[in-house]
């Protein structure tokens, strides 16, 4: 079975006791630099910031992710997401059987 390219899409949100919507202050941010390895750009629907990630059969349809340190976080929550090994996360899609 072959694979057909994804396009991920990745925003900020927030929910309480309500539906998944986007944050209010806070929007996703595309991240440059010698070390990244996965292709990315941002486009902006409904006055969101998204970030498209694509998934890609050649890459085995996977995207490294990380989630950087934030304003929010305090150095223990940033050394606690270091040492839960959650600061990367693998994005797979495969396609199964039905």
């Amino acid at each position: 079975m072959e694979s057909e390219p994804l396009t991920l899409q990745l925003f900020i949100g927030t929910a309480d006791d309500r539906l998944l919507r986007p944050h209010a202050f806070y929007q996703v941010h595309r991240i440059t630099g010698k070390t990244v390895s996965t292709a990315s750009h941002e486009v902006l629907q409904s006055n969101t910031k998204l970030l498209e990630i694509p998934l890609l059969p050649e890459n085995n349809m996977r995207a490294m992710l990380v989630r950087p340190f934030t304003v929010g976080d305090t150095a223990g929550e940033f050394h606690r997401t270091l040492l839960n090994n959650s600061q990367r996360a693998s994005v797979h899609y495969k396609q199964g059987r039905q």
